[in-house]
């Protein structure tokens, strides 16, 4: 048992907490007393009854929180409100020195208190921000910055997105960073190196028809990786995101007037790998069930699950 232990903050994070005990009782990490296996769930607010023990072997009168926000399935990315990774307000962090535990939740972005943004990596370095204890003097972790934390700059216009919208803007950014997604990552928490440029990014693609034909182009320039598809292969992923979203963005009237361009090329030849998924091949290829079943995948099966991996280059 510690012998020094300072009371947990209404609203402070168990990481927070966790830090200023390990840092007020002389540890560099909590991962000098506390096993990996209970910090992680410390991190990901996912603690079970024995890590909760772990815990309470060193901290007395500990107040675990309660498990993880999760919500109906209303985006394909990630199942959890909560963010695994450290999201701050520089100015509260300053004065307060601690975290909130309202930060970690994707639906917030922007500290009520300073009506600024919230920040997950450092705006000077770039470098993400970590479950450290230089977290709390609000200084950046790497050696060669170490600078003082700041919000930086955000779009507006965002400030007022819900929760929905924030969803349909972080999509949209997978198909900035891979123009030629086929098939949608999904994971338990959200998983965004820099939240904010994620979010910058998708938002203009949903809305600037400028960003929209930049993917238009890349999709279908000479140097396409995809250029001796058909077009409507081509077309796939603005279609893929179309579908995908949740909201009304402008970006679905500007794949609107280029659907034409999805009648097929005259023939060609073709070798490489293009993976979709059964859900994909059916509904937004419109490949047949029996043309899917001629696939190596479909060996000795009658049907595969919808979210099943395939590779439909032997059917073009």
């Amino acid at each position: 048992m510690f012998s020094i232990q300072p009371s947990q903050i209404k609203g402070e994070s168990l990481v927070s907490f966790i830090l200023r005990v390990s840092e007020r009782n002389g540890f560099s990490s909590p991962s000098e007393w506390l096993d990996s296996q209970t910090w992680q769930a410390v991190v990901k607010n996912n603690l079970n009854p024995k890590h909760q023990k772990n815990i309470k072997t060193f901290i007395r009168n500990l107040r675990c929180p309660s498990k993880a926000i999760t919500h109906s399935r209303r985006t394909v990315l990630f199942d959890e409100l909560r963010i695994s990774t450290p999201r701050i307000c520089p100015k509260c962090v300053k004065q307060l020195g601690y975290l909130k535990e309202s930060w970690q939740t994707i639906n917030n972005l922007y500290c009520a208190e300073h009506a600024t943004i919230l920040i997950d990596c450092c705006p000077f370095c770039k470098s993400p921000i970590e479950w450290s204890h230089s977290l709390l003097s609000n200084q950046c972790h790497n050696q060669l910055c170490s600078q003082p934390y700041a919000s930086n700059h955000f779009m507006p216009e965002l400030k007022e997105l819900f929760f929905d919208e924030i969803c349909d803007c972080l999509l949209a950014s997978l198909f900035v960073d891979k123009p030629f997604t086929t098939v949608l990552p999904h994971s338990r928490v959200p998983q965004f190196s820099n939240l904010n440029s994620s979010l910058m990014a998708g938002f203009s693609l949903l809305n600037h028809k400028r960003t929209f034909e930049k993917l238009i182009k890349e999709l279908f320039g000479e140097n396409s990786q995809w250029s001796n598809l058909p077009a409507k292969i081509q077309l796939f992923p603005v279609i893929l995101l179309r579908n995908t979203l949740q909201c009304c963005w402008p970006f679905s009237e500007y794949v609107e007037r280029i659907e034409f361009l999805k009648t097929d090329k005259s023939a060609f030849h073709y070798d490489q790998d293009v993976i979709v998924t059964v859900e994909s091949a059916l509904e937004l290829l419109h490949i047949s069930p029996l043309e899917l079943k001629s696939l190596p995948e479909f060996k000795n099966k009658e049907m595969l699950p919808k979210n099943s991996w395939i590779n439909i280059a032997p059917l073009l």
